[in-house]
């Protein structure tokens, strides 16, 4: 099997990219330490006609040789920008939502905006912490700690706006466990934590 020319890709040249219109996801790349997964990551947003790419961190940016091998010429369609860290990438992103729920109204756009945070520490020799956030117009809520198999190991139910759970030593045995936040029966977000000895 031969290795195909780029004029034997048809891919869009720049101005056909730029014209086209985008699936409405911007991919944040946070401290990607390898230049050709970034490259990889332009040559994916290319392929699926992503709006953009939000680089953050130590991640390096074009021009760069490494990129460019396995970006394949996608580093000059995607749109992408530099952010010194994630925070001020993530800022962007809500005020972009923000301008999003304006023009289409705010039953147009459904966002979950409750979530939970990674447990600390993370394994677990003793307590840990999980931090979570139920909006105020939220209904029921709990969070669901359940075993590898999906057993449901402990619940506890949770307050509206920002909380926290202590799991104290021993509360659990030692193991892998997900955790959930489920509002009004519904999955909202759910992480992973390691108890150790």
């Amino acid at each position: 099997m031969r290795k195909l020319s780029m004029d034997e890709l048809n891919r869009k040249s720049v101005e056909e990219f730029k014209e086209s219109e985008k699936l409405p996801v911007i991919v944040v790349l946070e401290n990607i330490r390898s230049a050709y997964n970034v490259g990889s990551v332009f040559r994916t947003a290319d392929a699926f006609l992503l709006e953009a790419i939000y680089i953050t961190g130590y991640t390096c940016t074009p021009p760069h040789k490494e990129i460019k091998k396995t970006a394949l010429g996608a580093e000059d369609t995607v749109t992408w920008k530099h952010f010194t860290n994630a925070t001020l990438a993530v800022n962007e992103l809500k005020v972009l939502v923000a301008d999003l729920v304006k023009q289409r109204g705010n039953n147009s756009v459904a966002l979950s905006t409750g979530y939970l945070k990674q447990n600390v520490p993370n394994p677990a020799g003793h307590n840990t912490t999980i931090s979570y956030y139920v909006p105020d117009n939220a209904g029921y809520a709990q969070i669901r700690v359940t075993d590898v198999k999906g057993a449901i190991i402990k619940s506890f139910n949770t307050a509206k706006g920002e909380g926290q759970i202590n799991i104290k030593a021993g509360e659990l045995p030692v193991g892998t466990y997900n955790y959930t936040l489920y509002i009004n029966d519904k999955t909202i977000d759910t992480k992973q934590m390691v108890l150790v000895k």
